[in-house]
């Protein structure tokens, strides 16, 4: 009988996991949706609206702006000047490496995150935000 050879071993594993799924279900936070979450969230959906952007599911994209962003912007207003923006516009201006050619970027690319710091974060940080990009050459690029 291999089970009584190895007995040890399977109680061994078997504790090992129960100990790493009862770890694993305390550590995990679930981003809970509040009133003040949505209500941003509704916001920021409907000024995305304003702005020109379509939106074709209003209350899904209210959900998800909700989960994703919570009552302070999340990840994506962590660090605005220095996130993946930065890293679009730096590969948009040609200086990106070797094979980036550069262009002129489109005069809406940095709208959203415009819009999301003024809901999330308030005038002066999108005022501040703004000042880190003015300097840019713009164009509309990307008529439809």
């Amino acid at each position: 009988m291999q089970f009584k050879e190895h007995k040890w071993v399977y109680i061994v594993i078997i504790v090992a996991l129960v100990v790493l799924a009862v770890f694993g279900a305390a550590r995990y936070h679930q981003k809970k949706v509040t009133a003040e979450s949505k209500a941003k969230a509704t916001t920021f959906v409907d000024e995305l609206q304003a702005a020109g952007f379509t939106i074709r599911d209003k209350d899904r994209a209210v959900e998800r702006a909700a989960e994703a962003f919570g009552t302070d912007g999340g990840d994506l207003l962590a660090d605005p000047e220095n996130s993946y923006l930065h890293a679009l516009a730096t590969f948009q201006l040609g200086t990106g490496g070797a094979a980036a050619r550069p262009g002129i970027l489109d005069d809406d690319i940095f709208a959203a995150e415009l819009i999301a710091l003024e809901v999330y974060r308030g005038p002066k940080a999108a005022a501040e935000f703004s000042d880190w990009y003015s300097d840019m050459k713009f164009s509309d690029v990307s008529e439809e």
